[in-house]
């Protein structure tokens, strides 16, 4: 989309000052490959230095989050790009109007969590993926396990690439890596939110406790369950620099508390 009335440059592109310009929730290809496109040409060709972030989250808790998300009738859903074409007809839609902008509104877990071409399966990878190297998806092009192996170690790279990442579950320490990383004071401090205090909370505890369920999530996010650990021994790494240390257990600590909330 392009501003008739161009706003003052901003220092930060995001939804929340430009809108979704480079389409709902764009791939970090996606990304590079618009973002500064958009901005020569609302304000012209100028020397500009991009910062790339991202948050990093622990799959099972994201993708409970995108589930409930969907089902209260919002939706991830957006047409996506590689090489210049639409990747509709290489990842078929979960329901009927998907690439259109229908909802998904009241889909049960069980439903959600069964369609196997569902993009909330391994979304964090994708969206750092190179999606070049593995033909945008078309699953006729290369074997699975191939195509796995190039989208985790691409993904990888994109992600030690970025300027900086954050971690959901570490957010305290995220904003001290930021400040370090940027030599900038942030306006407040960062607080951690508690698992009890998350819409979410109900359904983590309970797919924490069933360990077959708990299974078939990490089994359909393989792939991010593999970036997540790799993300959070980069994170590891640069925290200890300042004399961070991290608390590894935290989360599943929290999961476990959550016990005392819901007998």
């Amino acid at each position: 989309s392009s501003l008739s009335i161009p706003l003052p440059e901003m220092w930060l592109a995001s939804e929340k000052t430009y809108g979704w310009v480079c389409g709902v929730h764009p791939f970090l290809q996606e990304m590079y490959n618009c973002l500064p496109n958009y901005l020569t040409k609302l304000y012209g060709h100028k020397s500009r230095i991009y910062h790339y972030l991202t948050v990093i989250r622990h799959p099972v808790m994201r993708y409970v989050s995108e589930y409930l998300h969907v089902k209260r009738g919002a939706t991830w859903a957006s047409k996506h790009y590689c090489n210049g074409r639409s990747m509709d007809n290489y990842i078929p839609p979960c329901y009927n109007g998907y690439y259109n902008g229908v909802v998904w509104k009241n889909v049960s877990f069980k439903e959600f969590l069964s369609c196997s071409s569902n993009w909330a399966n391994n979304r964090q990878t994708f969206m750092l993926a190179d999606l070049d190297k593995v033909y945008c998806l078309n699953s006729t092009a290369m074997i699975v396990e191939e195509r796995e192996r190039i989208l985790l170690e691409t993904a990888k790279e994109s992600l030690k690439r970025l300027s900086f990442f954050a971690v959901s579950e570490y957010m305290v320490e995220s904003g001290m890596l930021f400040e370090h990383r940027f030599n900038v004071k942030l306006g407040g401090p960062i607080k951690q939110k508690q698992l009890q205090h998350l819409h979410s909370s109900s359904l983590l505890y309970e797919i924490w406790t069933n360990t077959t369920l708990f299974n078939t999530i990490v089994s359909n996010n393989k792939l991010d369950m593999q970036l997540y650990q790799y993300a959070l021994n980069l994170f590891n790494n640069r925290a200890k620099l300042f004399n961070m240390t991290l608390d590894l257990q935290k989360l599943e600590n929290q999961i476990y508390n959550l016990k005392f909330h819901h007998e």
